[in-house]
Parts: C-alpha cells; sequence; structure tokens
C-alpha cells in the first residue's frame, strides 16, 4: 500500500489482478488520491478503512518498480474507469467492492489518459 485511507472509514477494496504486469490502482476524490494500492501481477491486494463516498479509479503500470520514488521508472499503460466506486455505510453495513483487472467479461470500461493527471 501506498498511501493508506484515513481513519474512520468501514469501506473494503479489493484488487484482483489476473495480469502479467504489476500495477498501481488509484481511488481519488476531486483530483486527490485517498488510497492507493501496488499490486503484484496475478495476485489479490485488499483494504480496509476506506471513507464513504463517491470515488474515480486509476490505474497505472509499467515496469522497473522505482520503490523510493513510489512510481514505475518507466509507464507503460494509464487508465480511468468509465465507472465511479461507491462507498456507503450504515450502523450495520458497509461495502465492498471488488476490481477485477484483465478479465474479459468485466461490467466497467477504462480509458487512457496521460500519467501524469493520475493523482498521487
Amino acid at each position: 500500500m501506498l498511501l493508506a485511507p484515513k481513519p474512520g472509514g468501514s469501506g473494503r477494496f479489493v484488487v484482483v489482478n489476473r495480469g502479467p504486469r504489476d500495477t498501481v490502482v488509484t481511488l481519488a476524490s476531486g483530483g486527490k488520491a485517498v488510497v492507493v494500492l501496488y499490486v503484484r501481477a496475478r495476485s489479490t491486494t485488499k483494504i480496509d478503512g476506506v471513507r464513504d463516498g463517491t470515488l474515480s479509479v486509476y490505474t497505472v503500470s509499467g515496469s522497473s518498480w522505482g520503490g523510493r520514488k513510489d512510481m514505475f521508472d518507466t509507464v507503460t499503460d494509464a487508465r480511468e474507469l468509465d465507472r465511479s466506486a461507491r462507498f456507503t455505510s450504515t450502523a450495520t453495513s458497509s461495502t465492498e467492492i471488488t476490481l477485477t483487472l484483465e478479465t474479459e467479461n468485466g461490467n466497467a470500461t477504462a480509458k487512457p489518459v496521460p500519467p501524469s493527471t493520475v493523482p498521487w
């Protein structure tokens, strides 16, 4: 995880990466990153504590993870999903959203965006 959610949320966000490339997934609100996750190729990552809200979803893939720079040295793909992630909670329930990357029968599409427009 590169950026954890602020305390106080109860939503869960799960990312299943079926693809051959490591990917960074960002949830953003108002152009600012709320959660940033690094998801290795062919693995699953989850984060609890996402606050209520409607969040934009971005993915960035690349090569040669920079480690200290928290970014790929070479970005090969940056995208924004056409659907937002909506987290809501009550006293007895909360939202769990699963995003599966590299799937053929998904219910969302993603448009290419310049890497510099992805919130960090």
